[in-house]
Formats: C-alpha cells, sequence, structure tokens
C-alpha cells in the first residue's frame, strides 16, 4: 500500500501583487530577457492583461488572464509586459514523490473561478486571522496543483503502465533522503535489481537526464536552499552537502547553476 504523503513538504514564499516587467534586466529592448533561476518550485498565475514568460528551452509563452504555468526547480525563466500587471505567485519544495509529475511547462493553463476564490481567501486570511493563514496557504497551492496536474501530461497516467516510473521514483526518494551520499549508478541500480547500464538507460527515458546528474543536481539543489535560507558560511554548505573541499564544490556549483556560490550568495535578492 502507497503511503500518502502531501505534495508540498516547505512554502518559501507567497504574493499577489502588481508586478512590473517593463524595465531592468526585463527591458523590452533586448531580444529576450536575462534568465533566472532558483531551487524551488514557483507556480505563477496570471489575473489579468498579457504577461510573455520566457522559459529555458522553451519558445515564449503569453499569459491570459487566470492562465499560469508551474516551474520547476532550476528552470531559467524571465517576465516581459507591456504595462505593470497583477500576478500570483507561490513558491514551494514539494515532496520527492511528486517531482516526475511536475515537467518543465509547454503551455499555460487556464485556472478556474474555484482557484480564483481560493487565492482571495487566503490573501484575506493573511489580515484576520494569520493563525491558520499558512495551513489555508498549504491546502490552495495544493489545490491549484491538483488542477495543473489535471490539464497537464502527468506521469501518474503513465505511471501505472510503467513499472520503471514507480521505480524510479523510489530512487529519486532515496537520493533526497540523504543528497550528500556519494550515490553512484551501480548503488541504484543493485536496489531496483538490475544491472547498471539497463538502470541508466531505463532513469533517462524517464527522467531525462542521467541518474549521476540528477543526484548532482539535487545535490546542489540543496546547497541552494541552504545559501538561500540559512546564516552558513559557503564551507558550511559545502560540508551539508558532502564536499570536504570548497572548490570541488564551487566547480560542482558552477556547473549547475552557471555561477560561483560567492556570486549567486550576492545575487539572491534579485534571483528571488
Amino acid at each position: 500500500m502507497n503511503t500518502i504523503v502531501p505534495m508540498v513538504s516547505d512554502i518559501v514564499d507567497f504574493h499577489y501583487c502588481q508586478e512590473d516587467y517593463r524595465t531592468g534586466a526585463n527591458s523590452r529592448h533586448r531580444s529576450r530577457p536575462d534568465l533566472h533561476v532558483h531551487p524551488f518550485y514557483q507556480l505563477d498565475i496570471f489575473p489579468e492583461g498579457h504577461t510573455t514568460v520566457f522559459i529555458d528551452g522553451c519558445p515564449p509563452l503569453r499569459s491570459e488572464p487566470w492562465s499560469g504555468l508551474l516551474i520547476p526547480p532550476m528552470t531559467g525563466h524571465a517576465y516581459r509586459s507591456d504595462r505593470t500587471t497583477l500576478q500570483v505567485t507561490f513558491k514551494f519544495h514539494a515532496h520527492p514523490r511528486y517531482w516526475l509529475h511536475f515537467a518543465k511547462p509547454k503551455r499555460l493553463i487556464l485556472f478556474p473561478a474555484v482557484c480564483k476564490e481560493l487565492i482571495q481567501g487566503v490573501c484575506d486570511l493573511s489580515e484576520t486571522d494569520p493563525s491558520l493563514y499558512e495551513h489555508h496557504l498549504v491546502a490552495v497551492i495544493t489545490m491549484c496543483l491538483v488542477h495543473w496536474l489535471r490539464n497537464t501530461e502527468s506521469a501518474s497516467v503513465r505511471e501505472m503502465d510503467d513499472p520503471w516510473c514507480h521505480r524510479i521514483r523510489l530512487s529519486i526518494e532515496r537520493i533526497a533522503l540523504n543528497p550528500d551520499a556519494p550515490w553512484s549508478i551501480a548503488d541504484l541500480a543493485r536496489q531496483c535489481h538490475v544491472s547498471p547500464d539497463h538502470f541508466r538507460r531505463q532513469f533517462m527515458r524517464i527522467v531525462g537526464v542521467s541518474p549521476q546528474r540528477f543526484a548532482l543536481e539535487f545535490r546542489m539543489r540543496t546547497a541552494a536552499a541552504h545559501l538561500l535560507n540559512e546564516d552558513l558560511a559557503i564551507k558550511e554548505v559545502a560540508a551539508k552537502v558532502g564536499y570536504s573541499s570548497v572548490h570541488a564544490f564551487s566547480r560542482a556549483f558552477k556547473n549547475v547553476f552557471g555561477t560561483s556560490p560567492a556570486a549567486y550568495l550576492a545575487n539572491l535578492p534579485r534571483r528571488q
């Protein structure tokens, strides 16, 4: 029997406010604005106007009122609009069980009236009853994610027909529970009772990257979360994710994020 776990494991931020994507790094004079990344999921919903969303590796997406999309961690993205526009943004970490379900967006989807009412309700609750605000916020994010999953391609459908989806999900959960461990294909394949070559092929087929790359990216995503949320020196963060050498850690971090830990730390306000 599968254990039911919550989709959202931790809330990073929530806001419902006006955003201005007309100037600065998102200037319309550039053919494509600078993309930024962060180590958490971000669900964006656009209640009004038209915002163009740029996603790394995808054609630009243009929003309609109350359309939105889910942006996975470490996915480069940026926005552009002709005027100041209203935007709802949920930033959160998801339980590893659901990672295969949340792929890079191919299109925006429309959110129904019930989601609009829930979002407005959580805004009102933040002012009238802060003690219930966070619990309600988790519920609202989950309802919006359920709607997202029902309207996009999801691994949950394939998992019923493809037993490897279940095996790979369990491997992902093992990596997530011990991101600092020196995971190898041989270790993960042994737990699935198959050869390393066969495991690697199945992992690539389902996840889209090799097991080594996935483990590295998750380890660096964990490191980025430490930099984002904790007052730790880079050396301490390196040790937390299994690196005895700051140089080796910095090289791995730059391999994933395209910048050093020091530069990432310096740019955190801009990158959020």
